[in-house]
């Protein structure tokens, strides 16, 4: 299972003055980018994973919301907020895995992580993860750009994910990929 994300505007205040040559808002703001995330029983009892994104600043951005999450280059970090909607039926009581840092594994490169990691320290675990939102900062200050794969993860109660063979559960991942654009130094 990948994906890949694209970005958005920042949390917080922006207090500086400007726009970024994007027009996107000030030079060194951050961007928010919301993620919904979808955990869905299929017909063959497999709990299957997809997401939606989209920039706070941007609306109708981008034209495909269910594809990589794409955060583009320049002077701008981005906040993102991941938002669980657990669909699955019957229930798993899908949460987020606590601490943050084991909420969301992140490695640089083509493979999917293996163990806890932060991307090569583009992505930073600040905010407390509640059972149905994780927020995460990447500083986006890589260059060049550079492929992320991450995965999601999620406790629950037991059951499978799709694969061969099928996937025992908890812990449950759902591992799409996101790109940074880089160059907020």
């Amino acid at each position: 299972m990948t994906g890949d994300l694209k970005a958005g505007k920042s949390a917080g205040s922006m207090k500086t003055t400007g726009k970024s040559a994007m027009g996107w808002g000030p030079p060194g703001s951050t961007r928010n980018v919301h993620i919904d995330v979808f955990a869905k029983t299929d017909g063959k009892g497999f709990v299957d994973f997809s997401h939606k994104w989209k920039f706070d600043d941007r609306p109708g951005y981008p034209s495909d919301p269910g594809g990589m999450i794409d955060l583009p280059a320049g002077k701008t970090a981005y906040q993102l907020h991941f938002h669980l909607k657990d669909e699955t039926d019957p229930k798993k009581d899908l949460t987020f895995i606590d601490p943050c840092s084991e909420a969301m594994w992140v490695t640089a490169g083509d493979d999917c992580p293996k163990c806890a990691g932060n991307g090569a320290g583009q992505i930073q675990f600040n905010h407390p993860p509640n059972q149905h939102q994780l927020i995460v900062d990447d500083l986006n200050s890589n260059v060049p750009e550079m492929i992320f794969k991450y995965a999601l993860r999620f406790d629950g109660k037991a059951g499978e994910q799709p694969g061969n063979p099928p996937k025992q559960c908890p812990p449950y991942e759902y591992d799409p990929d996101f790109k940074n654009g880089g160059g907020n130094t």
